[in-house]
């Protein structure tokens, strides 16, 4: 099934695949949840988005035009959940291409997409969302929304969802991530203060 794949480069070795799962040790904690202490630290925005399967074509457009803005031509995928029979990490060019491949192979699957700087990252469900984090330029980009009104469309979505469970699961993300912002994960400035003569 792999052989399918012009773009997507499934990753086979053992060490490279321990070295992908510890990056992603202290980004990603639960399979659909992005740990607490690296928003803080990393003052990244997160929006959660609507979602079927992960990615619309629009979603893929806008999601490497926000990849290759930032300066990322390649991302790595590593599994957030256990998987047997099949690849828990790929090499994914942040083409258009290699974010449609992803996708194919990954859209039954919890998976994070992130660069080797870990500077922003989307985090994949099964739950009809997927979470983009990261400074809010990218997060902008990736939505291309302003973010109160990503977060409002999100927000209603979630509401009115016809599966109780679901509803529950998806007003708690919005819940949880309404006020995910930096100036709301960290009290601390990144820079020194600038003095004057």
């Amino acid at each position: 099934m792999i052989d399918q794949y012009s773009h997507l480069q499934p990753v086979e070795s053992e060490i490279e695949i321990r070295r992908a799962q510890a990056l992603i040790a202290d980004v990603a904690d639960e399979p659909g949840v992005f740990r607490a202490e690296w928003l803080k630290e990393h003052g990244w925005t997160v929006v959660p988005v609507e979602s079927a399967d992960h990615f619309t074509e629009t979603d893929i457009t806008l999601l490497s035009a926000a990849f290759r803005q930032a300066g990322h031509s390649e991302c790595l995928a590593v599994a957030t959940e256990p998987l047997v029979n099949t690849p828990l990490c790929y090499k994914v060019p942040t083409t258009e291409a290699g974010l449609r491949e992803f996708n194919q192979a990954t859209w039954a699957f919890f998976f994070i997409l992130l660069p080797e700087d870990r500077s922003c990252a989307v985090l994949c469900t099964k739950n009809d969302y997927y979470l983009v984090g990261g400074s809010q330029a990218f997060v902008t980009l990736a939505l291309d929304a302003d973010i109160p009104t990503a977060r409002a469309n999100f927000a209603a979505f979630a509401a009115n969802s016809p599966h109780p469970t679901m509803r529950e699961i998806l007003c708690g993300i919005a819940e949880r991530h309404e006020d995910i912002t930096p100036e709301a994960t960290t009290s601390v400035s990144p820079l020194p203060p600038v003095t004057r003569p």
